[in-house]
């Protein structure tokens, strides 16, 4: 393998002013032990655009310290990383990028070539966003809801999905008519039947103290009623 030594430091460069073959070439900073290899774009060497550092082999973009494999720095302005696919006529306009903010946040952004935008905002505390770039609580939606909104635990297509959503500013809770809700003692997920205390059918009968109720409530042992 050829390898040819430049020597990068704070005082001198070598410019390249033309297209360079650098095929089994090996490019070196200006030593072994403390040298780091500046690659940069501008004629500012102490700018920095790509630092790759010897101890440990760290690549730092937009840092001139990195203490990771690989570490972005951002700035202070709105930038990232992005990932982009492009068409067949050059056009980047389906791209996912990844924004780190000043408190430390990371929103992570997917756009389409229809113009639809989704985030998804992970914050220091633990809170999540999934369309709030500003989460206050461990899960937030933020204002989407006309969509409508909603979760599903469970997707078998049409008529078969069991969730939570919100529609027309209505709360849902949404399951199969031949499934049924169940509330259940333990502090843990039971076999059904085990420990319930209360059983909503899909048809919407309930039970008490049965998991088969025949009629609008059914309660099976005592019960007292006063007016």
């Amino acid at each position: 393998v050829q390898t040819c030594a430049l020597p990068i430091s704070q005082s001198t460069q070598t410019p390249w002013t033309s297209n360079i073959n650098a095929a089994g070439y090996t490019l070196y900073g200006n030593n072994t032990i403390g040298g780091s290899l500046t690659l940069d774009s501008t004629s500012n060497i102490g700018k920095g655009s790509v630092i790759i550092q010897p101890g440990g082999g760290y690549v730092g973009i937009g840092s001139t310290a990195p203490d990771k494999t690989l570490e972005v720095n951002t700035g202070a302005g709105d930038n990232g990383i992005r990932i982009s696919y492009n068409t067949s006529a050059g056009s980047a306009t389906n791209y996912a990028q990844f924004i780190a903010g000043a408190d430390g946040d990371l929103v992570i952004t997917t756009v389409d070539s229809d113009g639809a935008v989704g985030h998804i905002s992970l914050m220091p505390d633990g809170n999540v966003g999934i369309g709030d770039l500003a989460p206050v609580s461990r899960l937030s939606f933020g204002t989407y809801y006309d969509a409508p909104a909603h979760i599903h635990f469970y997707d078998g297509g049409a008529t078969v999905r069991y969730g939570v959503g919100i529609r027309s500013s209505e709360t849902q809770f949404f399951i199969p008519t031949t499934a049924h809700f169940s509330f259940n003692a333990g502090g843990d997920l039971q076999v059904s039947g085990t420990a319930e205390l209360v059983r909503i059918q899909g048809d919407g009968k309930v039970g008490i103290g049965t998991t088969a109720p025949k009629s609008p409530l059914h309660k099976i042992g005592r019960a007292s009623c006063r007016e």
